[in-house]
């Protein structure tokens, strides 16, 4: 995850998992449509997020 995608996420905006040619932006592999996650950067959390098709949609942003 770059800075830039984990400051849409604690703006509570969603970020794109894939671009165009299947370019994959976040790695998300082996994940089903709706599943729960912890988005890091740096090894630190951002947020939990979920998974919906091709964005994974902010649930609760952490301010840690």
């Amino acid at each position: 995850m770059t800075t830039t995608q984990a400051d849409h996420l604690k703006h509570g905006r969603s970020v794109r998992v894939r671009g165009a040619g299947g370019l994959q932006f976040v790695e998300m592999e082996d994940l089903d449509d709706g599943t729960t996650a912890c988005a890091m950067l740096d090894g630190k959390p951002v947020a939990l997020v979920r998974l919906c098709g091709d964005e994974i949609q902010p649930v609760r942003v952490l301010n840690l």
